[in-house]
């Protein structure tokens, strides 16, 4: 209760003090905090942080303590929602634009609009459902979609680093050149996935298949659609992948400079195995490669 007060009070500014007054008596009679569904965060000293509820698929609520709004609280309580209840429905008051954002970054778009709120009071209520994350494999019709979202992933994650737009150029166009990626989409031991989040393409994932051993030859996720859980879906496909071909371990390379890449397949159970050096454009380049053994 303690947490839901402090947390209205500093985001509900439009709620005036006899209604938050109401509604805490209307929680205690109820036993609203008590309902199954509920889920929390304490610090280390063992106090809540941060809470939510959620019935069906629906998120019922979501508070948090005005101390630990923007450090990540809120998105750790939102991931559980939805990974976890597989929450795709929540209503927001219209004034609370700041949750409005919050929920729209987690790819909750809006339905539908009410003038009142669920007891009949003057607050606008908007009702936000989500698209749940699309996995597909890409055939040849997706071609020209598969070289968009290349070039585009690519160039988030490398342009900088060639310092030379010109050089870029000339490298991405052959690296994505539509006569290669068309050979590849044909290759029985060459497999694409698009993700599509909230209906838009946000990455995708590239396999390679062997004997023994499954690849992920590329996988990457559009800089808007990061930290919404993508990544590690496209991983979690990609594991399924494998082990529905008994393939024995999981294999990726990794640039040695993308520490942020290298960090996140460590959090999902690779471990680095050896390096592998080349030349871009003449310059060395060093590739980390990293395995995840299938039990």
């Amino acid at each position: 209760m303690e947490v839901w007060e402090a947390s209205v009070r500093a985001t509900h500014h439009f709620v005036k003090e006899e209604k938050i007054q109401l509604l805490k008596s209307l929680i205690e009679e109820h036993k609203y905090f008590e309902q199954p569904g509920i889920f929390c965060i304490r610090n280390n000293a063992g106090d809540i942080t941060g809470f939510a509820g959620v019935s069906g698929n629906s998120l019922d609520m979501l508070f948090l303590h005005p101390s630990v709004i923007g450090i990540g609280v809120g998105g750790a309580l939102m991931r559980h929602a939805i990974d976890h209840y597989k929450v795709t429905k929540v209503e927001v008051n219209e004034q609370n634009q700041q949750a409005l954002g919050f929920y729209q970054h987690f790819g909750f778009s809006i339905t539908g609009y009410s003038e009142t709120d669920s007891n009949g009071e003057p607050f606008p209520l908007l009702y936000l459902e989500r698209q749940p994350l699309e996995i597909n494999r890409i055939g040849i019709s997706g071609l020209d979609e598969l070289i968009s979202i290349c070039q585009r992933s690519y160039y988030e994650t490398f342009f900088e680093a060639f310092g030379d737009a010109e050089a870029y150029q000339n490298f991405t166009r052959e690296l994505f050149n539509r006569a290669r990626l068309l050979a590849e989409l044909s290759n029985p031991a060459v497999i694409f996935y698009l993700a599509s989040y909230n209906g838009q393409t946000a990455g995708y994932l590239k396999l390679c298949l062997d004997e023994m051993k499954t690849e992920i030859d590329s996988i990457y996720v559009l800089g808007t659609y990061q930290k919404l859980g993508i990544g590690k879906a496209l991983i979690a496909h990609a594991l399924g992948v494998a082990k529905n071909r008994a393939s024995t371990e999981l294999i990726l390379r990794v640039w040695d400079q993308n520490q942020q890449a290298i960090c996140f397949y460590e959090r999902q159970g690779f471990v680095r195995s050896s390096e592998i050096r080349y030349q871009v454009m003449g310059d060395p380049q060093v590739d980390i490669l990293m395995r995840l053994a299938i039990l």
